[in-house]
């Protein structure tokens, strides 16, 4: 999954998630949530040192 995009590694964590969870929105949803979280505090960073340089 290295090589994927961001998007494209969602895709394969949503339909992952899905087949394991069947019958559990709930951590369905939350596995989602997870990486959904870690992608924002991500990108907060990558912006932070951008505003910091100028």
């Amino acid at each position: 999954m290295k090589d994927l995009s961001n998007g494209d590694r969602y895709e394969v964590l949503k339909r992952d998630f899905t087949a394991s969870f069947r019958s559990d929105r709930e951590a369905d949803t939350n596995g989602k949530n997870d990486y959904i979280r870690a992608l924002m505090v991500k990108a907060r960073n990558q912006d932070m040192g951008k505003n910091q340089s100028h």
